[in-house]
């Protein structure tokens, strides 16, 4: 049997490919200068995403039970308010590009209106309603070694490609954040794993949660192919949860 840390380890690796492809993605989105209004819906996704995040780790801390290690309620209670921040940060962000205030419910029902006319994908954060996180902890550290694995090494990338001092300066913090987040779900991983059917668990819950974030991943590198070539979205099949 794999040992807890190996298998965090050979998770690593495995995701190495899909965290560059969306290194690239970034890139590539601000190398094909968008216009104003991709960056307002780009950063209407990404402040959404942001609120996401932060009220369905709410969900988890509300359900711990009175005898849940105070550490682990302090660290995800630490990654919930740094959502919560960035939520704030992009929200900055965002009004900085419109010139006035973000109607933050308008944009939300906009985002899910196009979704369901299938003219949006899914946002990374709605992975955690999708796998319970807020009801299995094994999800919840999974989404966060991986998912937030992948979103510092967006982020880092998206700060050193951005095309203003507040996005940079932003997002350099947003980066340093996730990191942490990512390496609180490999503690939290390393912990739950003890025995061959909790190994297994986890091997299944990372093979469905890698092979989402690859659909997304390539999704969004058609979006900045889009972009380039100046024809529609819709051009694409979008892929849904």
């Amino acid at each position: 049997m794999l040992s807890a840390r190996e298998f965090t380890e050979q998770i690593a690796i495995q995701c190495e490919p899909l965290y560059q492809l969306n290194e690239s993605n970034v890139k590539l989105f601000w190398k094909n200068n968008p216009t104003k209004e991709q960056r307002i819906d780009f950063f209407g996704r990404r402040m959404i995403n942001e609120r996401i995040n932060c009220t369905e780790l709410a969900q988890k801390i509300s359900k711990m039970s009175m005898d849940t290690n105070p550490e682990e309620m302090f660290l995800l209670s630490k990654q919930a308010h740094d959502e919560a921040k960035h939520f704030w940060f992009v929200k900055d962000i965002l009004e900085d590009l419109m010139g006035e205030p973000a109607d933050i419910e308008a944009i939300y029902q906009n985002i899910r209106e196009a979704q369901a006319r299938g003219e949006k994908g899914w946002m990374p954060a709605e992975l955690l309603s999708k796998f319970e996180c807020s009801e299995d902890p094994m999800a919840l550290a999974m989404y966060q070694y991986i998912a937030e694995g992948m979103a510092h090494r967006n982020w880092v990338a998206q700060s050193e490609c951005a095309p203003n001092d507040l996005i940079a300066q932003k997002y350099a913090e947003i980066a340093k954040d996730e990191k942490f987040h990512s390496q609180i779900g490999r503690m939290q991983l390393e912990k739950l794993i003890v025995d061959e059917d909790s190994l297994t668990k986890a091997k299944k819950i990372s093979e469905e949660v890698i092979e989402l974030l690859w659909s997304l991943g390539h999704r969004q590198n058609s979006e900045a192919r889009c972009i380039k070539a100046h024809i529609p979205l819709s051009h694409y099949e979008l892929n849904t949860l």
